[in-house]
């Protein structure tokens, strides 16, 4: 029980480490986007980050989640 307990403490540490240190990755092409106009690097309210497009994705994906473990959870109980 204790080893468990020290794997969760340090797993939770290295993520909170790896999380707080993320950073916005670097424009390609400096702060001008590069002076072309085909690419949307440096283009006013372009997304900030890939992930933006996949939000409505992880949200179905994270209700899914929690509907398939309550099931799992009570079918343990019964």
């Amino acid at each position: 029980m204790k080893k468990n307990i020290l794997r969760l403490l340090s797993t939770l540490f290295f993520l909170c480490g790896v999380f707080l240190y993320a950073g916005a990755p670097p424009v390609p092409g400096g702060p001008t986007g590069g002076g072309g106009q085909g690419g949307s690097t440096g283009t006013p309210g372009a997304p900030a980050s890939p992930i933006d497009m996949y939000i409505p994705l992880l949200i179905v994906l994270a209700v899914l989640f929690i509907v398939w473990y309550v099931r799992k959870r009570r079918i343990q109980i019964q």
